[in-house]
C-alpha cells in the first residue's frame, strides 16, 4: 500500500515537473516553426534517453534520511508548489526540494554540519546569475545568422532552424539529466525500502522519465510569434544547457553532498529581467519567488510535516487542509482576476461609447449649425429680395395713383396744344413703367421658391385649391392686407375679400379661427 501511493505520488510529482519546469524551458520558442510536432516528440524521446542513461551511471552521493523523512521531504516540495501556483506565480520543484531537504537536515540535526550549503549556494545564486551572459552571448551569436550575414533570406532562416533545432536537442539532453537527478536519490531509497531494490528503482526511474517526458511534449506545442522574439527563446535555451551542464560537471569535480540541480525557470526569469523589459516587474516577482519563497516555505513546511512523527491523521488532516485551502485560494484567485478583465473590458467599451457619443453629438452639431447658417443665409438674400421687391412695387403703385390725378388735371386744359403734350407725356411716362407685370412675375416666382415647403404642406391639407389661392395665402401669410393684396394683384379689394372666404371654406377653417395665425403657423 505505501509501495503504490509512494509510486502514484511521485509520478505526479513528475507530471507537473514535466509540465511546468521542462517545459517552461521550451516556451517561446515556436517548436512548429522548427520541427513537426512529431519529429520533436522523437528527438526529445532520444534526449531523454541519453538524460535517462546519464543518470544511472552517474556517481552521486545517497540521501541519509530515514524512509518516512523522504515522504515528507517530497509531501513538502507537493504542498509549497501548489500554495504558490494558487497564487499564480511561477514556482520551482528544485528550489523546492532544496529548500525542503534543509528543513529535514535542520530537524535532525540542528548544527550547519549536515547542510549542503555548496551545492545550495551554487543552485540558487551563482549558476543563474552565470546564465545573465551566457544568454547575451548566445543572443549575438544568433542574431549574427539572422540580420548579419549577406545570404538569401531563405537560407539565412534554414541557419536559424538548424541552430534552434541543435539548441532543443540539447536543451532536452541536459534538462532530462537535470530533473531526473532530483528523482533518482528519492527512487533509490525507496528502492532500498523493498524486497526487489534495484529493479523497483530502475522500472520508477523508467515511469518518472516517460510521465516528464509525455507532459512535456503534451505542453510545448507553442504558437507561432515573431523572428526576434524566436531568436531570443533560442539563445536562452542554449544558455541553460550551458548552465545545467557546467553545474553538473562542477558537481561531479568537487563531489558535493548532493548535485547542483538548477532551477530552469529560475534560469529563464533570470535572463527575462534582461531580455523583456517591458515586463521586467513580473520577472522579479518571480524569481525572487522562486529564490526565496519557495525554498523558505519548503522549509517550513517539512519541519511541521516532520515534528508530526507518530501523528498519521494529524499529518494527513494538515495535508488536506493545505489542499483545500490552496485551491479554494485558486479558485478565489481566478474568479477576481476574471472579475477584474470584465471590469475592465466594461470600462474600456464605456470609455469607446462615451468618446462615440461625444463625437457624434460634435458632428451633429457641426452638421446642424452648418446647415443652419447656410439656410439663414439663403433666407435673408430671398427675404431682402422680397423687401425691395415689395418697396418697388409700392412705388409703382404711389406713382400710378399720381400718373391718374394728372390725367385728370389734364382734362381741364383749355389749349388742345396743351393737352397734347400733356398726354404725350404721360404716355412716354407709362412705356417706361411697362415693366411692372414682368416684376409682378418674378416677384411670386420668389415668394413661391422661398415657401416650397409651406406650399407642400398647404396642398396636403388641402389638394383642390389653385394657383390664385396659393399666392394669396402665401401674401397673408407675408402680413399683406387685402387692400394692399388687391393693389399688388390688380383686382378690387371685394375680389380679394370673396377669395379669402373661398380659402377659408377649403381649409374648413372655423369662424373663430384666425386664417392668418393659422398659415403663418402651418
Amino acid at each position: 500500500m505505501v509501495l503504490g501511493l509512494s509510486i502514484v505520488f511521485l509520478l505526479v510529482l513528475s507530471i507537473w515537473v514535466g509540465r511546468q519546469e521542462i517545459a517552461y524551458s521550451f516556451a517561446g520558442l515556436h517548436i512548429p516553426e522548427i520541427l513537426s510536432r512529431k519529429t520533436f516528440g522523437i528527438y526529445l524521446l532520444l534526449a531523454f534517453a541519453l538524460g535517462l542513461g546519464l543518470v544511472l551511471f552517474w556517481p552521486y552521493p545517497t540521501i541519509d534520511l530515514e524512509g518516512d523523512r523522504l515522504y515528507d521531504l517530497v509531501t513538502g516540495m507537493f504542498l509549497t508548489y501548489l500554495i504558490i501556483r494558487s497564487l499564480n506565480i511561477q514556482s520551482s520543484m528544485v528550489t523546492a526540494f532544496w529548500g525542503a531537504l534543509c528543513g529535514l537536515i535542520y530537524f535532525q540535526q540542528p548544527t550547519m554540519d549536515g547542510y549542503p550549503l555548496p551545492s545550495f549556494i551554487l543552485s540558487w545564486l551563482v549558476f543563474p546569475l552565470c546564465s545573465l551572459p551566457l544568454t547575451f552571448l548566445y543572443k549575438k551569436w544568433v542574431y549574427h545568422f539572422d540580420k548579419k550575414t549577406d545570404q538569401h533570406l531563405l537560407l539565412r532562416f534554414q541557419m536559424i532552424r538548424e541552430v534552434a533545432f541543435a539548441g532543443v536537442i540539447i536543451c532536452g539532453i541536459t534538462l532530462a539529466c537535470n530533473y531526473l537527478l532530483l528523482f533518482h536519490p528519492l527512487l533509490d531509497k525507496l528502492g532500498q525500502q523493498t524486497s526487489i531494490g534495484n529493479t523497483i528503482h530502475i522500472i520508477m526511474l523508467l515511469a518518472v522519465a516517460l510521465t516528464c517526458y509525455l507532459s512535456t511534449r503534451h505542453r510545448v506545442g507553442i504558437g507561432f510569434g515573431s523572428s526576434k522574439k524566436m531568436n531570443q527563446h533560442v539563445a536562452m535555451s542554449y544558455s541553460i544547457a550551458t548552465t545545467v551542464l557546467f553545474s553538473s560537471l562542477i558537481s561531479m569535480l568537487f563531489s558535493l553532498p548532493m548535485p547542483a540541480v538548477i532551477a530552469s525557470n529560475q534560469v529563464k526569469e533570470a535572463n527575462n529581467l534582461v531580455l523583456d523589459k517591458n515586463r521586467r516587474n513580473v520577472h522579479q516577482l518571480d524569481i525572487t519567488t522562486i529564490s526565496l519563497l519557495t525554498p523558505l516555505l519548503a522549509f517550513l513546511l517539512s519541519i511541521l510535516l516532520a515534528s508530526m512523527k507518530g501523528h498519521v491523521y494529524l499529518k494527513a488532516a494538515t495535508v488536506v487542509f493545505i489542499v483545500t485551502l490552496s485551491i479554494l485560494s485558486r479558485l478565489y484567485f481566478n474568479q477576481w482576476r476574471h472579475h477584474n478583465k470584465i471590469k475592465l473590458v466594461l470600462n474600456d467599451e464605456l470609455q469607446r461609447r462615451t468618446e462615440a457619443d461625444a463625437e457624434i453629438n460634435r458632428l451633429d452639431v457641426l452638421a446642424v449649425t452648418s446647415q443652419f447658417n447656410v439656410l439663414s443665409k439663403e433666407i435673408d438674400l430671398k427675404q431682402k429680395g422680397l423687401i425691395n421687391l415689395s418697396l418697388y412695387l409700392r412705388q409703382q403703385r404711389d406713382y400710378l395713383e399720381d400718373m391718374s390725378k394728372r390725367l385728370q388735371a389734364s382734362t381741364r386744359l383749355n389749349h388742345i396744344d396743351d393737352l397734347k403734350k400733356e398726354v404725350s407725356l404721360c404716355a412716354t411716362e407709362l412705356s417706361d413703367s411697362i415693366k411692372l407685370s414682368e416684376e409682378m412675375d418674378q416677384f411670386f416666382t420668389q415668394v413661391d421658391e422661398l415657401h416650397k415647403n409651406f406650399v407642400s404642406r398647404l396642398m396636403m391639407r388641402c389638394p383642390t385649391i389653385s394657383e390664385r389661392e396659393k399666392r394669396l395665402a402665401i401674401l397673408l401669410r407675408l402680413g399683406y392686407s387685402s387692400k394692399e393684396i388687391a393693389n399688388m394683384m390688380n383686382i378690387e379689394t371685394k375680389s380679394v375679400e370673396i377669395s379669402r372666404y373661398r380659402l377659408r371654406k377649403k381649409l374648413k377653417l372655423e369662424r373663430n379661427v384666425n386664417m392668418v395665425q393659422y398659415l403663418q403657423l402651418l
